[in-house]
């Protein structure tokens, strides 16, 4: 009898410690995002860059059941990714995918977002990249994403204020915005959110989350998003995937292919949960074009943007200069990612972020690209 009760004693303690440790794992993730998404239905797709080299894209689709081309194009004001080039651009449409380029952001006080936007959208468009909206009515390929992440602006962010940063991104998003009819995806970690305030940018409400310690398929939702905008879930740094001779990243559409259509084109769809919702650039298109909701910083008021064919020739010749990293600063920094030190170490990367920047240096190399 007393064996019975002492086990039963033990029992509830365990069920108690249990009931405790899941309550503890509930407010860590709330911390980090609102919520995790349901099961969803999801597709499975790769983001590749320099590190990749060449992808063989038709096995990617054939044997990968790839739903989707994540490609580095572009980073900061001057760096084009060596293999994003015309070639790699025929080869993802040969393969009958989506083209979904990615632009790596680097946030300066000195310069206005606007202007990494021009650079971006100049090289895209020189290389075939054809999204869906206003500029290319039968466009087949996705909305550019937006890439902001801690390494290697680690400087930069530390004299930077939510408000600026957060203006910064909205700069960005609403350039891409008023030339094509279309807004960006916000790639992001959820620990990074912080840093833009915990608000998502505008003309950037579509996120693809970064998150390596979730199930694929049900990342957390950033703080400031909305459930139903989370897209893509970055699962993997380091997988294998038929065509990819290289580690990748590994990644999942929130949805159907119903809702991934309905996103490329920018029509009323359906959320990753099934639910209907209206696609963002419907939207947006209530703001007027290229503004932000944020007002600019005092020190940063908005600036006449160039048309976009005035950074045309430097885009397809990319500069071969290096884009300097600003200089540490020794004063406090905010949290980046759920970090926080007192100087700007040189490889801190965000929570569940992966490294998709340049170089471990920061350095900009020559920017030829090359061939897929």
């Amino acid at each position: 009898m007393s064996r019975r009760s002492g086990s039963a004693s033990s029992h509830s303690r365990l069920k108690a410690l249990a009931i405790r440790w899941l309550a503890v794992l509930a407010e860590a993730r709330n911390r980090c995002g609102c919520c995790t998404l349901g099961p969803v239905v999801v597709l499975p797709f790769i983001d590749v860059g320099d590190s990749q080299g060449s992808v063989d894209w038709e096995r990617a689709v054939a044997r990968g059941k790839a739903v989707i081309a994540a490609c580095k194009a572009t980073e900061g004001q001057d760096f084009r990714a060596h293999t994003f080039s015309a070639a790699r651009v025929k080869a993802v449409h040969k393969a009958g995918l989506p083209l979904m380029p990615y632009h790596y952001l680097r946030p300066r006080t000195d310069r206005h977002g606007s202007k990494e936007a021009e650079f971006a959208l100049a090289v895209l468009e020189d290389a075939g990249w054809r999204p869906r909206g206003k500029r290319f009515k039968s466009g087949t390929d996705t909305p550019l994403v937006m890439d902001i992440e801690c390494k290697l602006n680690e400087a930069m962010l530390a004299r930077m204020t939510g408000a600026q940063l957060l203006h910064y991104a909205e700069e960005f998003a609403g350039t891409v915005f008023e030339k094509t009819g279309r807004g960006v995806m916000t790639y992001l970690s959820p620990g990074f959110m912080p840093e833009l305030g915990n608000r998502a940018p505008r003309h950037g409400e579509d996120v693809w989350v970064a998150a390596f310690s979730f199930k694929p398929g049900a990342p957390p939702v950033p703080a400031g998003f909305a459930k139903e905008h989370v897209r893509a879930h970055q699962f993997s740094e380091h997988g294998t995937f038929p065509g990819v001779g290289n580690p990748v990243d590994l990644d999942v559409w929130l949805g159907d292919a119903e809702s991934l259509r309905s996103w490329i084109e920018g029509r009323p769809g359906t959320d990753p949960v099934g639910k209907p919702v209206r696609g963002v650039a419907l939207r947006a298109a209530a703001t007027p074009a290229g503004r932000s909701r944020s007002t600019a910083p005092p020190d940063r008021r908005p600036r006449r943007r160039s048309r976009i064919s005035s950074a045309v020739s430097s885009a397809i010749t990319p500069s071969r200069h290096s884009e300097k990293t600003a200089s540490s600063v020794t004063r406090p920094l905010r949290r980046c990612g759920g970090q926080s030190t007192t100087t700007a170490p040189a490889h801190r990367i965000s929570s569940f972020a992966s490294s998709r920047h340049r170089t471990a240096t920061g350095s900009e190399p020559t920017a030829n690209s090359s061939p897929d």
